[in-house]
């Protein structure tokens, strides 16, 4: 998906300058059979693109039951949101207008791109304190590192570029393995 921006024992942010549906949203797109696709294409096609998307993904907690996953999910979102909200944006990454000591109106941009958020068993076990302080730190790696992303664009460039060639890898895969199972299939007769 992008670069890892930060990494604790309870979480880990990993960020793509370019906006992204989720995985799951991923699998409706692509189907063209399913009954929500035309929704979630739609709904896509009309988000804000200068807004930040984010998610959770509990998918490293798997040895814990759904309701665990559930409550973990949700404390990195309230700590994910509350340090967004110290930095001066709302929960979707737009910056929120406030007056500098001066007067002065901040001319900061809105976060954009998309980020995941990949929780860790640690997420569970920690004190909400120590994952709120944890989540701020993050938050400031992801804005230092927007900041040089946004000093240096050929950065952005090479990554839209990875992302394309990582396509094609997929799509080169996928037909790799139907290849392959078309020839053992034709070999063994069944």
């Amino acid at each position: 998906m992008g670069s890892i921006v930060h990494a604790s024992k309870s979480f880990m942010l990993r960020y793509s300058p370019i906006n992204k549906p989720s995985p799951i949203a991923n699998r409706y797109l692509l189907s063209n059979n399913n009954c929500l696709q035309p929704k979630i294409a739609h709904m896509y096609a009309t988000r804000d693109k200068n807004s930040l998307w984010w998610k959770t993904s509990a998918s490293q907690l798997t040895s814990y039951r759904r309701v665990i996953r559930s409550w973990g999910s949700r404390r990195a979102r309230v700590t994910f949101r509350k340090a967004l909200q110290e930095q001066g944006f709302d929960e979707e990454g737009r910056r929120i207008e406030l007056e500098n000591q001066d007067g002065k109106q901040n001319n900061r941009k809105n976060l954009s791109g998309s980020l995941e958020v990949i929780l860790r068993a640690h997420v569970i076990e920690e004190q909400f304190d120590v994952l709120q302080k944890d989540m701020q730190a993050g938050v400031r790696s992801l804005l230092t590192h927007i900041k040089h992303l946004e000093a240096n664009p050929e950065l952005t460039k090479v990554t839209k570029k990875n992302v394309r060639r990582e396509h094609r890898a997929n799509k080169t895969n996928k037909v790799k393995v139907v290849k392959d199972k078309v020839r053992r299939i034709a070999s063994t007769g069944r």
